[in-house]
């Protein structure tokens, strides 16, 4: 709320005429009631934002889910790689055993 009569009292202290400093004070607030934004508005923006920021919750909350999902693929097939590289190396090993220590 704007208090015109304040307004207009500090605008005749500062030199204005009663006349000019209550003409200046009423233009003033009616274009600030013009451009500012009321109540209402501020509470739907506040609604638009809490909507807005529980939609992304939503969105990371699913993008959550999926880096999961994508991690647990990566750790299995990382632990099926690592089995197949022991076993490997195991039969590697055995082949070299086998060329350099035959009897006979």
């Amino acid at each position: 709320m704007i208090d015109t009569l304040r307004f207009a009292n500090r605008l005749k202290q500062a030199g204005f005429t009663d006349q000019q400093s209550e003409a200046f004070a009423e233009a003033w607030a009616e274009q600030a009631r013009d451009d500012l934004p009321s109540r209402s508005d501020t509470i739907a923006l506040n609604s638009k934002i809490d909507r807005g920021h529980a939609e992304l919750d939503a969105k990371i909350d699913r993008l959550d889910g999926k880096v999961d999902r994508v991690k647990a693929e990566l750790d299995g097939k990382l632990d099926k790689l690592t089995w197949m590289a022991g076993f490997t190396l195991a039969g590697v090993v055995a082949v070299i055993d086998r060329l350099l220590f035959v009897d006979g």
